[in-house]
């Protein structure tokens, strides 16, 4: 489960499932709207913060997705693998 909080005041702002196995990286892009995950069933989940709904389901990693990470200032973002020298960058 991928649960978010808001700074402003601590309340709890969304609880959202989506991967089938665990998210193992989440990354929030620098305006604050989206959030992505990438997990253990190799999917990539890109999520607005809004309302927390899922915008995007991105699946092409052959393996464990161990790292997703946004460019700052943009809504580019890369993503790589437990498979060595695999990475990919993504526009959402």
């Amino acid at each position: 489960m991928i649960s978010a909080r808001l700074t402003y005041d601590g309340g709890h702002f969304s609880g959202r499932y989506g991967h089938k196995l665990p998210a193992l990286s989440v990354s929030a892009s620098s305006d604050g709207s989206l959030l992505v995950s990438g997990s253990a069933d190799k999917s990539i989940k890109v999520w607005g913060l809004d309302f927390g709904d899922c915008h995007k389901s991105l699946h092409g990693h052959g393996e464990a997705v161990m790292c997703v990470a946004f460019v700052r200032e943009t809504h580019f973002f890369f993503s790589a693998s437990k498979v060595r020298n695999t990475t990919c960058n993504h526009h959402v």
